[in-house]
């Protein structure tokens, strides 16, 4: 249940850059692996990361 959760959090990632034209690095988060991704973001576009409902605990 945890997993498509995680799943969909990536997807609504992935469509919210795309509509911020930000498509180039949707690709990039596409390509990273499941578990990689929310932390790879968060460390290199902490405000991008914000944008799109991501924060650090």
């Amino acid at each position: 249940m945890v997993l498509a959760t995680k799943e969909a959090e990536k997807e609504a990632v992935i469509n919210k850059l795309k509509e911020m034209g930000l498509d180039q690095i949707a690709i990039w988060i596409d390509r990273l692996p499941d578990d990689k991704w929310e932390g790879l973001l968060q460390a290199t576009w902490p405000s991008l990361a914000k944008q799109c409902g991501l924060q650090r605990d």
